[in-house]
This record gives structure tokens, sequence and C-alpha cells, in this order.
């Protein structure tokens, strides 16, 4: 039988440099007043500079969870960083983690757009079965704003930058964790340029198309993850969506069921952090609302990402 998978931390890390929606007003040609606010729900956002390297923000994010459990870093067996927007293309993202930690950990990067941090979840998941591996990481490192057009409305008035990490073992816990029920994927790539981002190039959307694929595939996958675990969405204790926007996050709420009170979230002061807003907002969800979990409760991650990737995570606290 598999070896249960439970994620016993987690971490996160944001820039300091805060970029409001009123700044952006200001210097984007087009952006109407009042925009950002009314449609998306973001007052600010938080950027790197341009000498800034979003692998720092990732070590210190994985820090960050190690510090929560005790654990120290050459105890990591693998490392494995879901993003889109690395610093560059060579080395991974995670290849900085290792480095710091354990350089002769297994650390690869895994990339399925928005959907990353979730594809990475479900990859460590299996490599948690082979022999020699008991402790990973599982993190995201996201530079969006590097590869936004600030030119241009529909590019840059959505993005922030972040890293996010989890701890995962399959050792016995001996601290309050969520373990990993189960993970659905889906995708549809029929029009995989929908969402483009050309090298060397900045980033390009038909937003209404992704807006509908999001809903639809998001909600399908949601869907397939509670129905195949016998889950009510309205008993879900918590959940975390891609943080794309309030009214994405809206959306998804109504079409899955599950209760928008009940959503952990930062899109509003942190932005559209790509695969990083998954993990970001349940690192800063866990930490302030484990004290009213109790064992059993379910935790959803969703995200989907462009191409079009979709993917869910069934947790369960156990305390």
């Amino acid at each position: 039988m598999p070896r249960p998978v439970h994620l016993v931390a987690a971490g996160h890390a944001h820039p300091d440099r805060v970029l409001t929606s009123a700044e952006l007003e200001r210097t984007v040609p087009g952006l109407a007043s009042g925009w950002s606010e009314k449609y998306l729900g973001m007052h600010s956002r938080r950027v790197l500079g341009v000498e800034g390297r979003v692998s720092d923000l990732l070590v210190g994010a994985v820090d960050d969870a190690l510090a929560e459990v005790g654990w120290t870093g050459d105890s990591l067996d693998a490392i494995v960083c879901g993003t889109v927007f690395p610093d560059q293309v060579v080395p991974g993202s995670a290849s900085y983690v290792a480095c710091v930690h354990n350089p002769s950990a297994v650390a690869f990067d895994v990339s399925a757009a928005c959907a990353s941090f979730i594809y990475a979840l479900s990859t460590v998941g299996g490599l948690l079965q082979t022999d020699g591996f008991t402790r990973a990481a599982v993190c995201s490192a996201e530079h969006p704003t590097a590869y936004a057009d600030y030119t241009d409305p529909r590019s840059c008035v959505f993005f922030g930058d972040a890293a996010g990490a989890v701890l995962c073992t399959t050792e016995t816990s001996t601290v309050p964790s969520f373990e990993v029920v189960d993970i659905a994927l889906n995708g549809d790539h029929e029009f995989p340029e929908k969402v483009f981002v050309p090298r060397n190039g900045t980033f390009r959307s038909d937003g209404r198309y992704s807006f509908a694929e999001v809903l639809r595939l998001g909600s399908d996958v949601i869907a397939t993850l509670l129905e195949r675990n016998d889950v009510d969405p309205g008993s879900i204790a918590g959940s975390v969506m891609h943080q794309a926007s309030e009214r994405v996050l809206e959306e998804l709420s109504r079409h899955s069921g599950m209760p928008l009170e009940r959503q952990w979230h930062n899109f509003e002061w942190a932005g559209n952090q790509s695969a990083a807003g998954v993990v970001t907002a349940f690192s800063a969800g866990w930490k302030q609302h484990h004290p009213h979990l109790v064992p059993g409760d379910h935790v959803v991650l969703a995200a989907v990402g462009g191409g079009y990737t979709g993917a869910a995570a069934l947790l369960r606290w156990r305390a």
C-alpha cells in the first residue's frame, strides 16, 4: 500500500516593494481609475526590483517552513519547485534551495503554468513512495512581473512576485499535519496559445476564453476530487484557489459549492502570483486558521494554468 504523505509545515516569502493600483493607474496608459479594485479586487501587489531574484525568496520560504517544524535542510531527500516564471531557464529554481541546504538532494523544477505547485506536489507524492525518499520540500517561486508589459493594462495589472513551500514526509508525524488524501489533474490543450509568453517576450492572454476555461476545468477537477472521496463541498473547512482575482474565486466557489467565506486568500494585497499564489495563501492560512481546525477537517487546493492545466488536492487535518 502507498505510504501516507503528510505536509508538516509551510512557509512563504514576498518582496518588500508594494506596487499599488493607484500607482499603476498613474503610469499605465488606458488603465481606468478604480478598475483593479472593482474588477480584480486588488489594491496592491508585491514586486521584485530590477535586480531582485525570486530564487532568494524561495530559499527564504523554505527556511520559514524548516523553522516551523525544526527540520534541518540537510535532511531533505528531494526538492521540487513548481514554476513557470523563474529567474532563468537554467539552472532550475530548486537547485538554489539544494545549494543552500543539501547539495546532494534530488532537485528539479516542474512547469504546468499556474497549476505548477499542485503538479509538483503530485510528483513528490510519487517520489516519496520510492526507496530512499522520506522527506521533501515542494515549493513554488514565481517572478511574473519580469514578463509583464507595463504599457499594457491587460498584462501588468494582475501580477505580483512571491515564493512558498511545504515540507512533506512519509514518516509518522509527531506534529499536527495535513495528510494528502488525493490529487486530481485534468487539462484541455486544444488552444494552448490562448495564454502565451514567448521567449524574451511578455505575457499575453485571451482573457475571456481563459476565464471560461478556469471555471470549467477548475470546477470539474474539484468535483472529481470530492466525488471520488465522498466529501461534501459544503463541509470543506478551507479552500485555496489560484489567486487570480476576486471574481474568479467567487465564481469557482459558486460552481464548486465550497463556501466562499472559508477561502484562504491573499490576492487583494499580493496580486496574481501565478503558481506561487496557492502555496503562499495556503501557508498564511495554515498559520492563521490551524487553532480552529479539528482532526478530520478537509482543505482543498486548486488551480488552473495556461495550456490549459487543471489540478486539485484534498488534504485532511491531523492533530
